[in-house]
């Protein structure tokens, strides 16, 4: 039970940080710098990455028996 637990945390947590990451890319700023560019920053990478990595966990934490 404590691992679903973790799990679903896990999973709440990757859902806020990759939601964080898309409003951050969102800004005016960063969205002429992407254009300008052609990249992303480097720190809405990093909410991008942890937050793809905190789902997986928590998928897994979750669904495994």
């Amino acid at each position: 039970m404590n691992k679903r637990i973790i799990g679903l945390v896990l999973l709440v947590a990757g859902v806020a940080l990759a939601w964080w990451g898309y409003q951050e890319s969102q800004t005016i700023s960063k969205t002429v710098e992407s254009q300008l560019t052609g990249e992303l920053d480097s720190r809405t990478m990093t909410f991008y990455i942890a937050g793809a990595v905190c789902i997986v966990l928590g998928l897994v934490g979750v669904l495994r028996r």
